[in-house]
């Protein structure tokens, strides 16, 4: 067996009340603060966490302070209907003098008071009656950190980066085009690096990771989340620029550079040509006709796509692959999705990338006790197995041997799933157990690993896929009375330590059928992709269908750089299916000038928005013919002379051909995103009058 490899660690500082709160003695509190240290550092993230706590006399001593700043995260428990004095002095402490991560959690309590201290960003509220909701929220934001999926903005260097603090005070002296004109440096500072990475002959920006290694980035949202010593004005044309690529990747996956290029373009023609004379709302309202107008042209010329259309599905997975590697891994499981079937990505753990199908269901929570497995094995193995789906907790030993009488007559295993479960009835059933009375396991539901929606959804998965009823949430009654018809089937169940597998549920095949379409109409109404990720993940391991691409890399950072690109083939995969597809190379948004330049209008002001739209279209074919070491206006002309509008450049080969033959196409559903992305934020600049940030 190999070595396990070592992880790095990250401290975790916990500032809290000690001596008792509204709700909470002393004792309680410290046994809350030993859950929550157990929950993180047993958890399987990236890192090892090692958290702690300041000592219980509050002292600010030296030492206290050298851990709040050298600390990789801050959670601080501000509960009370006045947060302790002594909790907001280390939380002050925190953010004077550290830009790391600070989590913010305080009791649901009526009582409480607005606290302008803490109102600032967001506190979450727990429930100290419900713990696992506010561990699975801390775990959740934690692997979020890992992912960069998450990042902190510290509230006091977001408004002063330490070596610009004195151009705060000349802000308020300046006009409104001197405003505008800092915040467009600082987003031209993310276009021209942007700009610098994008097609296929682009570079990337070397950032350097918090742990010290230095790693070439070319995903647009890296490149505009990457820290720079801006003013606090340029800082807010940066900040644009980043929503721009957080908005893409949030919906699409994909085009992050793109609609960052475009954004840019138009809030940098308006500001070059804009006049005194000319109203803000015609300016959008000549921006917005000309966006309505290039999105319609481009749908217009959609090619729609059947699924045994593979040629076309290929060329698509292709292009956003980047890589013939990914390309070749991702084609090895793309036939699944043909047939009905799910695929997802995850980082994996070794250098390989491997594909692992799953056609069960399955969730990662095995047996409460090891005491259950008697005979030692790496799993248990129940078949033709019972299911009790238990929302609430099991506590009644006389409810519990009520419904076990009515279990061992049927001379079958039994799969308890519920929320808690007492020790004494624990003990009960591995009593029985062991005597062979009744063959069992119970676990626990995986409510902060069901993190996507709430526990109710895992147990209505489970119910569809086997056919059980949810006792207490559908069916609300006491263990006693529940009957066999409640439980539901399955052919086979495997239960380890750490996992739990349900084989051929015995659910209704048209209620699974119906409950998972269900499911996915549901989902397109999900913005957020990593939510929606896991919805389509549910579907899958219902239909018994999942495909589990598991990304290899030599680092950290190579595994999540090829988890991107999978993600973002995959992502094209499936938007070509739904929407279609148009040529790529910016073509599109070439030929979507067509229609633009036919719109007509008296008002200086909405023609100025007309033309800078107009302006944009070009640009992410200059940026490509730019980094090809190409004349931007001899490709334009070269391509407008042309007859056909498929032919484009070839950023690969320097080439002008058919870019439908040449495979370089793109989702339609990703390029109309990106110009109405583009466009809401260029507007959100033209129509701002100032930009007043605090002292």
């Amino acid at each position: 067996m190999p070595l396990k490899q070592s992880k790095s660690k990250k401290d975790i500082f916990v500032i809290m009340p000690f001596t008792g709160s509204p709700t909470r003695k002393k004792e309680q509190l410290t046994a809350f603060f030993e859950f929550l240290k157990k929950e993180i550092e047993n958890e399987e993230l990236q890192f090892k966490y090692n958290v702690f706590r300041s000592g219980e006399d509050f002292n600010i001593t030296d030492q206290i302070i050298k851990d709040l700043y050298s600390s990789d995260i801050v959670i601080a428990d501000l509960s009370g209907e006045l947060p302790n004095a002594n909790v907001m002095y280390e939380l002050g402490v925190r953010l004077a003098i550290s830009e790391k991560p600070v989590i913010l959690i305080r009791e649901k309590n009526i009582k409480n008071l607005q606290v302008f201290d803490i109102q600032t960003y967001y506190t979450y509220p727990y429930d100290p009656l419900n713990l696992p909701e506010l561990f699975k929220h801390i775990i959740e934001k934690l692997k979020r950190f890992e992912t960069g999926e998450e990042k902190f903005v510290s509230p006091v260097f977001k408004i002063i980066p330490k070596d610009m603090a004195a151009i705060q005070a000349l802000q308020t002296q300046l006009s409104i085009q001197q405003q505008k004109e800092y915040v467009l440096k600082g987003a031209s500072i993310i276009w021209n690096d942007v700009s610098a990475a994008f097609g296929p002959q682009g570079g990337g920006l070397s950032m350097q990771e918090e742990h010290g290694s230095v790693f070439l980035a070319k995903q647009g949202i890296k490149i505009s989340s990457a820290k720079r010593n801006l003013s606090p004005l340029e800082n807010q044309g940066a900040i644009l620029m980043n929503e721009v690529a957080n908005d893409m990747h949030e919906k699409f996956g994909d085009g992050s550079k793109t609609a960052i290029i475009i954004a840019f373009s138009i809030m940098n023609y308006i500001q070059q040509h804009i006049k005194k004379e000319h109203l803000i709302t015609k300016v959008i309202s000549g921006m917005k006709k000309a966006i309505e107008t290039a999105i319609s042209n481009i749908k217009k010329n959609t090619n729609m796509v059947v699924v045994d259309d593979s040629d076309i599905l290929i060329k698509i997975a292709r292009i956003a692959a980047k890589n013939d590697f990914i390309y070749e891994e991702l084609n090895n499981v793309i036939n699944k999705a043909k047939e009905g079937g799910v695929i997802t990505i995850e980082s994996g753990s070794t250098d390989k990338t491997s594909i692992e199908t799953i056609s069960n269901f399955q969730f990662d929570r095995g047996y409460i006790s090891p005491q259950f497995n008697i005979e030692h094995s790496e799993e248990i193995l129940l078949e033709g197995c019972y299911i009790l789906l238990y929302t609430g907790k099991i506590g009644s030993k006389e409810d519990l041997l009520i419904f076990l009488e009515k279990v061992v007559q049927l001379k079958k295993p039994l799969l308890i799933i519920a929320n808690e479960i007492e020790d004494t009835i624990l003990q009960i059933l591995i009593h029985n157990n062991s005597k062979k009375i009744i063959n069992c396991v119970a676990v626990k539901s995986p409510l902060h690993l069901y993190s996507t929606t709430s526990y109710n959804d895992f147990f209505k998965d489970i119910a569809v896929f086997t056919g059980a009823k949810i006792i207490g949430f559908e069916k609300r009654i006491s263990l006693n009375e529940v009957e066999i018809s409640d439980l539901g089937k399955a052919e086979r169940v495997t239960v380890n330590h750490e996992q739990t597998r349900i084989f051929c549920g015995k659910g209704d095949n048209s209620e699974i059928i119906k409950y998972t379409e269900w499911l996915l109409k549901n989902s397109a109404s999900v913005n957020n992709l990593y939510k929606k990720e896991k919805i389509i993940e549910r579907v899958g391991m219902l239909k018994g269908r999942l495909s589990i691409i598991k990304v290899g890399g030599r680092n950290s950072q190579e595994i999540n750089n090829n988890k991107y690109y999978f993600e973002s083939a995959l992502k094209s995969f499936r938007a070509v299916i739904e929407d279609g597809f148009v040529p790529g190379g910016g073509i599109s948004f070439l030929n979507a000038r067509t229609g633009v330049k036919k719109l007509e209008t008296s008002d200086s002001a909405e023609s100025l928005g007309i033309n800078a739209v107009l302006n944009a279209l070009e640009q992410p074919l200059n940026a490509l013919a730019r980094n090809s070491n190409l004349d931007e206006s001899d490709v334009l002309t070269r391509i407008e002379n042309l007859p056909s509008s498929g032919f484009g450049l070839n950023a690969k080969s320097n080439v002008i051909e058919n870019l439908y033959e040449s495979g370089i196409l793109d989702p339609t559903s990703v390029i109309c995103g990106t110009l109405d992305i583009a466009f809401s934020h260029a507007k959100k600049f033209v129509e701002t009058s100032t930009w007043l940030l605090k002292d």
